[in-house]
């Protein structure tokens, strides 16, 4: 894998996802990769699988993004609960509908709520709690529900 590198690896799966293809397979001086997405029934744990030809894993698995982003809606500290002693408000794996409150940012000693888009389940967090973010940086996956 000396002419295919990791970040080669992460770039064809970021074209994968842009361009909503089934896989992808490249030959550089002799070396195969096959990229594929997950299949539509597979779980939503299921990352893309990069192959060497002959069936043995590429390199460490690379993460894929699903879902879509929810941004901050502006810059200050965000916070996952209302305050230390109170559960946080939504957990991965947490189903949520537009409206419902994600987190707070905490912007000149004011917390504004920071609520989803869209109906779906909550994928991961893409910052820590107490974390400071900026305006527009994506701050959890959300999984939109289907219908």
């Amino acid at each position: 894998m000396a002419n295919i590198s990791n970040d080669d690896l992460k770039w064809l799966l970021e074209l994968l996802g842009q361009e909503n293809l089934a896989e992808i397979e490249i030959t550089v001086a002799g070396d195969s990769v096959l990229v594929k997405s997950p299949c539509a029934a597979a779980p939503v744990a299921a990352q893309p699988m990069a192959m060497f030809a002959g069936g043995a894993p590429a390199a460490a698995p690379v993460e894929a993004e699903i879902g879509e982003r929810l941004l901050s809606p502006m810059s200050g500290i965000f916070y996952r609960a209302s305050s230390p002693d109170n559960p946080v408000f939504v957990e991965p794996g947490d189903g949520v509908h537009v409206g419902d409150t994600i987190g707070l940012i905490e912007a000149m000693k004011l917390y504004n709520e920071v609520t989803s888009h869209l109906n779906g389940r909550i994928v991961k967090f893409l910052v820590e709690n107490e974390a400071h973010v900026e305006a527009d940086q994506a701050l959890v996956l959300i999984e939109r529900f289907h219908q």
